[in-house]
C-alpha cells in the first residue's frame, strides 16, 4: 500500500513539470584525505589554446576524484571543440560540466556532452551548435556534410555519457524536429518527428502518429534547439541546477576535497596569441625578411638573428598548438636550401628554384592547416586563415624587397647594414700585381717596431707594414720577406750574417 502511494506521488510530481533536485548524489566511496578535484575554466571563445589547456588539465586530473569544467563560452572552433571532447573522453576520473553565466553555446554544447554529468546555473543556456564559415556563402552540400559529422559526434557522445542524443542532434540541425511526453512511469520521452514540412508551437499539424495527443513540441523544424536550465531538467538532460561551483561540489559531496585550479600558463597564453592570423603573418614576414637581408649582407648579423627568432616563434607556436609537425619544418628548410643553391650555385633560375618555392609554400601551408584538402566548414575556416596569413606575409615581404632595392640605397640606413663604398683605384686603393709583389720576396730589413705579429720594418730606404706567421719578433731584429700577396707582406727573423 505505502509503495503504491509513493509511486503515485512521484508520478504526480513528475507530471507537474520540472523539479529542481537538490539532494546530493553520494560519491562512489568516502573521500580520502589526500584526494583532490581539478577545476578547469573554459571561458570566452573556444580555440586551439583552450584545447591545449584542457589537455593539460586532464593529465593533471589522472589521480583526482573528478574534474569539473566551468563552461562559459559563446562557442568557437568546432575542430578545437572536437579535440577537447577527445581529451575529456580520455579522462581517468569523473567529468562534470558546470554551465554558468553566458552558457554553453555551439562548441560549448559539444564539450558539455562529453562530460559524465552536466549541471547548469539558473540563467544559463545550452545549444545552437550549427557549424558555419564566417563570411562565406552557405553551401548546401558542405553544410549537410558538416552537420552530419557534428550530429554523429553529438550522438556518439550522448550514447557514451548517457545524454539524450536527439537533443544534441536538434542543437546542430535545424531540420530536426522533436516532440516529448511523459510515459506511464513518469519518464520524459523524446522522439524525432520524421514527417516532412515544418511544425510550429501550437500548430495545426500536431504530434506525429503514434505519439500521445498531449505530446509537446520541443524543437520545431527550422530552428536550432537551445535549452534553458529549467527545460534541460524537464527534458532529462541535467538533473540539478546550481548557483555556483560551491553548490556543484556540495551536490556531489566534494566540497571538502582539495582543489586544483587550472589556469593558462604564460607560455600557453603567449603561443595562443602568436597563432592568431595577424601575428602569424607578422612573424612570417619578419622571419623571411630577416633571412632576405642576411643573404644580401656579408657575414651573419642582426637581420639573420631576427629572422631565425621570428621563424622559431612561428613554428614553435604552431607546434605547441598542434598544427605543425616536423614534416612541415623539413619542407620549409628544404625550400630554403634549394633557393640558396639556385641563387649561389646554379646560374639562372630553374628546377631548383621552382622546387624550393614549392617546398617553402607547402611547408608554410601545412603548418597553418590541419588537413591538406578541406572537407568540413571548420577546415575551410583554417584554409581562409592560412591564405590570409600567407597573403599578408607575401605582400609585406614584397614591399620590403622593393623598398630595399629602390629606396634603401638612397638612405643612411644602408651604410649601417652593408658596405656601400668600394675600394677603387681612383680613390687611392691600390693592390700590387703579382709580378710587383714578387719583387719583395727575399728582401732583408730590420724590424722598426715590435712584430706581434704585425708591425713595421725598414727595407733600404722604405718602411713597410709587415706581419709574421704568428711568432713575435723584437724591435731591431733582422727580418726577411718570405711571402707577398697583394699588399700583404709576410716576414720571418733572418740570421745575423744576412742582415
Amino acid at each position: 500500500m505505502w509503495r503504491a502511494l509513493l509511486i503515485a506521488g512521484v508520478v504526480s510530481l513528475a507530471a507537474g513539470g520540472a523539479v529542481e533536485n537538490t539532494a546530493p548524489i553520494p560519491p562512489e566511496s568516502p573521500p580520502l584525505p589526500d584526494e583532490f578535484i581539478v577545476l578547469c575554466p573554459i571561458n570566452d571563445e573556444i580555440d586551439d589554446g583552450v584545447a591545449v589547456v584542457v589537455e593539460r588539465a586532464v593529465r593533471e586530473a589522472a589521480g583526482a576524484r573528478a574534474i569539473v569544467f566551468l563552461i562559459d563560452t559563446p562557442g568557437g572552433r568546432v575542430d578545437s571543440a572536437i579535440d577537447i571532447t577527445e581529451h575529456i573522453m580520455g579522462a581517468r576520473c569523473r567529468s562534470v560540466a558546470f554551465i554558468h553565466k553566458m552558457g554553453a553555446i555551439s562548441a560549448g554544447a559539444l564539450i558539455s556532452f562529453a562530460c559524465d554529468d552536466i549541471v547548469m546555473s539558473p540563467a544559463s543556456n545550452i545549444g545552437a551548435a550549427l557549424p558555419f564559415v564566417p563570411g562565406m556563402e552557405p553551401n548546401v552540400s558542405l553544410d549537410e556534410k558538416s552537420r552530419s559529422f557534428v550530429r554523429a559526434k553529438f550522438r556518439a557522445l550522448g550514447e557514451a555519457k548517457g545524454h539524450d542524443p536527439l537533443l544534441g542532434e536538434a542543437m546542430v540541425d535545424p531540420d530536426v524536429a522533436l516532440y516529448g511526453y511523459r510515459d506511464a512511469d513518469g519518464r520524459f520521452v523524446i522522439e524525432k518527428d520524421l514527417r516532412a514540412g515544418s511544425q510550429e508551437e501550437g500548430g495545426e499539424e500536431g504530434p506525429p502518429p503514434g505519439l500521445p495527443a498531449e505530446a509537446r513540441l520541443i524543437s520545431p523544424r527550422g530552428n536550432l534547439l537551445t535549452l534553458t536550465a529549467e527545460e534541460a531538467i524537464e527534458f532529462g538532460l541535467i538533473e540539478v541546477k546550481a548557483k555556483d561551483e560551491e553548490e556543484v561540489l556540495g551536490h556531489f559531496g566534494w566540497a571538502e576535497l582539495r582543489r586544483v585550479v587550472i589556469t593558462p600558463t604564460w607560455a600557453e597564453a603567449l603561443f595562443g596569441f602568436l597563432t592568431s592570423p595577424l601575428i602569424s603573418s607578422l612573424l612570417l614576414m619578419c622571419g623571411l625578411g630577416g633571412l632576405y637581408f642576411e643573404v644580401r649582407t656579408p657575414g651573419f648579423g642582426l637581420p639573420g638573428i631576427i629572422g631565425l627568432t621570428c621563424l622559431a616563434l612561428f613554428f614553435g607556436a604552431q607546434f605547441i598548438i598542434g598544427l605543425a609537425d616536423w614534416m612541415d619544418v623539413l619542407l620549409v628548410l628544404a625550400g630554403v636550401v634549394l633557393l640558396g643553391v639556385e641563387i649561389f650555385v646554379l646560374p639562372g633560375f630553374g628546377i631548383a628554384g621552382m622546387a624550393g618555392i614549392g617546398c617553402l609554400f607547402a611547408g608554410l601551408y601545412l603548418s597553418l592547416t590541419r588537413v591538406p584538402v578541406p572537407q568540413y566548414t571548420w577546415d575551410f575556416v583554417r584554409l581562409s586563415e592560412a591564405v590570409q596569413t600567407l597573403a599578408i606575409a607575401a605582400i609585406a615581404l614584397t614591399a620590403i624587397m622593393l623598398i630595399s632595392w629602390f629606396y634603401l640605397p638612397r638612405t643612411r640606413l644602408l651604410n649601417w647594414l652593408v658596405l656601400a663604398q668600394a675600394e677603387a683605384t681612383h680613390s687611392g686603393y691600390i693592390v700590387q700585381a703579382p709580378q710587383e709583389a714578387g719583387m719583395y720576396v727575399g728582401m732583408y730589413g730590420v724590424a722598426t717596431s715590435m712584430l706581434r705579429p704585425a708591425g713595421r720594418a725598414r727595407f733600404g730606404d722604405r718602411t713597410l707594414d709587415v706581419m709574421t706567421r704568428g711568432e713575435f719578433i723584437e724591435k731591431g731584429r733582422p727580418v726577411v720577406i718570405i711571402q707577398a700577396e697583394g699588399n700583404r707582406l709576410v716576414v720571418t727573423e733572418a740570421r745575423e750574417d744576412k742582415s
